[in-house]
């Protein structure tokens, strides 16, 4: 999966987006030189509406939401609904300075990496009192759109007694996630979900059910090499995979034809994103996923942020 942006379309709307934003920090001025001067307030919340939409029109994703971030806090302030007004207004006028800086990053560098603004987003957001944002809300790697599968595929794919391969292979999962809760035996709890999840990526081939047990089987693989480390907020989410297997189970063979949720299979692809020494199946999600740029590392996000400073 490549990169999804067109740097064209950016090319084309840059030079207005920063003349647009140039008339928008104009208007802020003019509102900490006047208090009064209410009409600034509109005309600058004008401004960065137009550059919003500009943004989300070309789908550059960390630039739109900075763009959304200070939107936002205009229309807070314009309510008076911001405690601190001229903290709020020069932190406003900090972010109209330096989108268009991440705006030329993006060009030249050739991608958008939505965590080098995420201290900007989270101070526009602290302003107007809104809970801050982590890394992984802002971790949207490009998830597969695969076509349902046919009857006749179904019925090659059908295993003799499915109702009862389901129920062996729900039973090994649980009896795993059980043992890993005590943590028991871990050894042999692995073991049994690479088996589980092994079994269940064969049953799927390449339905759109298929990526949840793929991705399974990659974190089982990085858990045995020491990559990923056993942890609550994982046995939960493998938790959340039994549940598609309770759907699988209810529904037949025809239910391999949903898509996991997305939030389930893009948080087990965090994990296998944030791991410093993937193993070989978790190397292969992270080509299939371009899990390096919806989660770069820690130096190149440091890098892009002391260029924005």
């Amino acid at each position: 999966m490549g990169d999804r942006h067109d740097y064209v379309a950016l090319e084309w709307v840059k030079g207005e987006i920063a003349e647009t934003l140039k008339q928008a920090h104009h208007a802020i001025e003019n509102l900490l030189d006047d208090p009064q001067a209410t009409q600034a307030l509109d005309d600058c919340l004008s401004c960065i509406h137009q550059v919003h939409g500009s943004l989300q029109m070309v789908e550059f994703y960390g630039a739109a939401l900075l763009a959304e971030e200070m939107e936002q806090l205009a229309v807070a302030l314009q309510g008076n609904r911001v405690s601190h007004r001229d903290e709020a207004l020069h932190l406003l006028m900090q972010a109209l300075g330096q989108l268009p800086i991440y705006l030329d990053r993006v060009q030249g560098a050739r991608r958008d990496l939505p965590l080098v603004v995420l201290p900007l987003i989270n101070d526009l957001r602290s302003a107007r009192g809104e809970s801050l944002l982590s890394e992984t809300s802002l971790f949207s790697p490009q998830l597969p759109e695969l076509p349902a599968l046919d009857a006749q595929a179904l019925a090659q794919l059908e295993p003799a007694e499915l109702p009862n391969v389901l129920r062996k292979l729900r039973q090994m999962l649980q009896m795993a996630l059980v043992g890993f809760l005590r943590e028991q035996d871990n050894d042999t709890n692995l073991d049994y979900l690479a088996k589980v999840f092994t079994r269940l990526e064969a049953l799927c081939a390449n339905a759109p059910l298929s990526p949840l047990w793929q991705v399974a089987s990659a974190l089982v693989e990085g858990m045995q090499g020491g990559a990923i480390a056993n942890s609550p907020a994982l046995r939960s989410l493998f938790k959340d995979a039994d549940k598609e297997l309770k759907r699988l189970l209810e529904q037949g063979m025809h239910g391999i034809n949903q898509s996991a949720p997305p939030e389930l299979l893009k948080s087990l692809l965090f994990y296998i994103a944030k791991a410093e020494h993937p193993t070989g199946q978790m190397l292969t999600m992270k080509e299939r996923y371009s899990l390096d740029e919806a989660l770069p590392d820690s130096a190149m996000v440091d890098e892009e942020r002391a260029r924005l400073a």
